[in-house]
């Protein structure tokens, strides 16, 4: 098929199996631009396919592949795979299994990506506790990408509890990042110093024009 451009396959448990049967048809497929995998039961061995199918696909464009069981060994595969991929520019793995290292080395390829425009790692749905308990390495590396990275617009960190000291180091950031317009920082345990420095940032930061940062929803900061 040459003409297929959207594939919305979500909540049909498609399965490790099912993905690498996927994958095998998208090295040679040149159309499909969405692809759209959410709630299907997929872990690193289907995601390690995908990672394969990104490093020669130039289609592809928009990866989805929330409330999935991906966890560090599957987003490293991805994060070897945008080294090389100038295609993919939206990439969401809301609510998998991504630890710290995972998250990491996401962090290292957006040192060279120049394609990838939005990328949603949240873990926590907005209305709901966070698992996690405070800042880790693998936030830290990201934000600070930032202050590199040309590209990104769009990032989603809701519920990886980065608090006063992510917020803070999340605003160092936003003083020199030119590129991002959209932030969400929502369920990251943010208390007033946080807040505070990030409101200030917004007074030199002249690119985001939504950010997110109360655990009851939007904070309207900058339009």
């Amino acid at each position: 098929n040459t003409s297929l451009s959207y594939l919305f396959l979500n909540n049909n448990n498609v399965g490790d199996e099912g993905v690498k049967s996927l994958a095998d048809v998208l090295r040679v497929n040149t159309s499909l631009s969405y692809l759209f995998l959410n709630n299907n039961n997929v872990g690193d061995e289907g995601v390690k396919s995908l990672a394969d199918v990104l490093r020669v696909n130039t289609s592809l464009s928009y990866l989805f592949l929330n409330n999935n069981n991906v966890g560090d060994e599957g987003v490293k595969s991805l994060a070897d795979a945008l080294r090389v991929n100038n295609s993919l520019t939206n990439l969401s793995l809301n609510r998998n299994n991504v630890g710290d290292e995972g998250v990491k080395s996401l962090a290292d390829a957006l040192r060279v990506n120049t394609s990838l425009k939005y990328l949603s790692l949240s873990i926590s749905d907005p209305t709901m506790p966070s698992p996690r308990k405070e800042l880790n390495e693998g936030v830290k590396g990201l934000i600070n990408v930032l202050r590199i990275n040309t590209t990104l617009k769009r990032l989603y960190l809701c519920g990886h509890r980065i608090g006063d000291e992510g917020a803070k180091l999340m605003a160092d950031v936003l003083k020199v990042n030119k590129s991002l317009d959209s932030l969400d920082l929502g369920q990251n345990n943010i208390g007033d110093e946080g807040a505070k420095a990030l409101a200030d940032a917004l007074n030199v930061n002249n690119s985001i024009k939504e950010l997110y940062w109360s655990s009851s929803g939007r904070t309207q900061n900058k339009i």
